[in-house]
């Protein structure tokens, strides 16, 4: 288990984080919305680059961005026309308070470690990583799995699937396309909502 806390000890975010020997697979579930601090990390909806960013009120090197080339694939025996003008293209955001969530557990110091070098620390170089939540612990998986897709834990081949709960807003839509091109699309992601 691995809890994020303020300054003063206060604790704000947690994980739990598994092993399921029957399926060989590691597992870490996010919790929701359980305290003051959880809930001021959901009101805070300013979104912000999602790779890495210098503000004055947020730093962080790391990055939730899958890369993917930007040159259209050329079909089979065909040619690709030059393409229409396009408007600008738009930056992919991320939500600031589920990013410090993100960040604060997969980075931070936290008790008794952090889930970077939890995952980091496994023996195995290639493994399969489930990760789950519900509402902000749902938000925070996505852009977790986002965050180890990739390439948050270094020279380790983690194949990440993210079943998430009642998910909140996380990301614009460049972001989400990312997303959805990284994991979606793959069916390494699901989306539980009703």
């Amino acid at each position: 288990r691995s809890t994020s806390r303020l300054s003063n000890n206060t604790p704000v975010n947690g994980a739990i984080f598994a092993y399921n020997a029957d399926r060989d697979a590691y597992a870490v579930a996010f919790a929701g919305t359980l305290n003051p601090g959880a809930a001021m990390e959901d009101l805070a909806g300013l979104l912000i680059p999602a790779g890495p960013v210098k503000l004055d009120f947020f730093s962080s090197g790391e990055t939730y961005l899958s890369d993917f080339s930007s040159d259209p694939v050329p079909p089979a025996g065909g040619e690709i026309n030059k393409p229409f003008p396009e408007p600008p293209e738009q930056a992919p955001l991320v939500h600031l308070g589920y990013r410090t969530a993100v960040e604060s557990l997969s980075i931070g110091v936290v008790t008794p470690n952090n889930l970077k070098s939890i995952l980091s620390g496994i023996e195995e170089e290639e493994f399969d990583l489930y990760v789950t939540g519900h509402s902000l612990g749902a938000s925070v998986a996505q852009l977790f799995a986002a965050w180890v897709r990739a390439g948050g834990v270094p020279y380790k081949k983690i194949h990440v699937k993210c079943y998430s709960f009642a998910t909140p807003k996380s990301a614009n839509a460049p972001m989400s396309f990312n997303y959805g091109l990284a994991l979606a699309n793959d069916g390494f992601s699901y989306a539980v909502n009703n």
